[in-house]
């Protein structure tokens, strides 16, 4: 699924000690024009959802190897929205080419928005 080449070489954009500006240049540098693309987009909680739970086979599916911006709305309780976040990141971070993580969010005033 990934691509080794990311994984096996010591990419810049990993490494904390180097400049935020750098990280950035050589993250930009080895992305797609559709990753990122991708990494503005955001995918319903829904879509990532069976039995109102969380499914790997749903999260591979939609998320493919190319990761994904942000998560928005699982509308779930929430241990189950801790427990697909942590799936979810970890797949991206795992299982997709450059390892980006996604933003997780839900619209409401303050705070985080659960059933």
């Amino acid at each position: 699924m990934p691509s080794d080449t990311n994984r096996k070489e010591k990419c810049l954009y990993r490494d904390p000690e180097q400049p935020v500006d750098l990280r950035v240049k050589d993250l930009l540098s080895r992305m797609t024009l559709k990753e990122k693309i991708r990494e503005t987009g955001f995918i319903w909680g829904q879509n990532l959802l069976k039995d109102k739970k969380h499914s790997l086979a749903l999260i591979e599916k939609n998320l493919g190897n190319m990761g994904i911006g942000g998560i928005m709305d699982p509308w779930v309780p929430a241990l189950r929205t801790a427990k697909m976040t942590n799936a979810v990141q970890k797949y991206l971070i795992k299982k997709t080419r450059l390892g980006i993580p996604a933003l997780i969010m839900s619209e409401c005033l303050h705070g985080h928005l659960s059933d």
